[in-house]
């Protein structure tokens, strides 16, 4: 397993949060800022989790499940 410093982590975690946020927001127009919030406060395994299911997201309902 290659060596990460602390730096490539947050540039990673700033690009899943970045790419989150796009597909969210192509998928729905708009977010709620507490939404957006909520996205940018997870976690990197959080976030590559929500970008496999955003999807299968049909309302911003689903998001909140």
């Amino acid at each position: 397993m290659p060596y990460v410093t602390s730096l490539e982590r947050i540039g990673q975690r700033r690009r899943e949060v970045r790419f989150a946020l796009q597909l969210l927001t192509r998928r729905f127009c708009s977010l709620p800022s507490e939404i957006q919030t909520h996205i940018e406060e997870l976690t990197i395994e959080q976030l590559n989790s929500l970008s496999v299911v955003i999807l299968h997201f049909e309302t911003i309902a689903d998001l909140e499940a």
